[in-house]
């Protein structure tokens, strides 16, 4: 478990968090994932506005994955973007926690890359070009994420100053 002063560190979730999924195997889509790809794909920006609409509407989850990338994050999220960071973890690692971890490597990695705005296409060819984080390395990392604090324990990720060498 990290100490409580790690959350002053500003690379603090750059190195306890993205550098190492970023050296995580990943694995190929499962078809479940692959057929929600293809209909982000083909429904071209417009048909993902309205999904993500929808989707603010009826998952709590989303709504907050939305939240979070709005008020924490620099780069841009279109639509199909933020659709495709949620399925992803739908499909492949259950839970808001992996959905937020999935957010915050893309952010990572775009600003890596000089990426400033996430589309589906992003996700297809820069970021996630050779597959998915497996759930064990997800599960592996928030438990290398938590951090004491006077209530228990909490995680890296829910510190904003933890981030800032990620941000643009």
């Amino acid at each position: 478990m990290l100490k409580h002063s790690v959350t002053q560190e500003a690379n603090a979730l750059e190195t306890h968090m993205c550098d190492r999924l970023s050296k995580a195997r990943m694995v190929p889509m499962s078809k479940d994932l692959s057929e929600a790809l293809i209909k982000v794909i083909m429904s071209k920006e417009e048909g993902a506005k309205k999904m993500h609409e929808e989707l603010l509407k009826v998952s709590w989850e989303y709504k907050a994955l939305f939240e979070r990338a709005k008020s924490s994050l620099t780069v841009e999220f279109e639509p199909s973007g933020l659709i495709m960071a949620f399925f992803t973890s739908v499909y492949t690692a259950p839970g808001i926690g992996n959905a937020i971890m999935y957010i915050y490597y893309i952010q990572y990695a775009c600003k890596k890359k000089g990426i400033e705005k996430f589309t589906v296409n992003t996700f297809c060819e820069s970021v996630f070009p050779m597959g998915v984080f497996r759930n064990e390395d997800l599960n592996e990392v928030w438990d290398a994420c938590k951090v004491s604090s006077e209530g228990g324990s909490d995680n890296l990720i829910d510190y904003p100053k933890a981030s800032k060498s990620i941000q643009f």
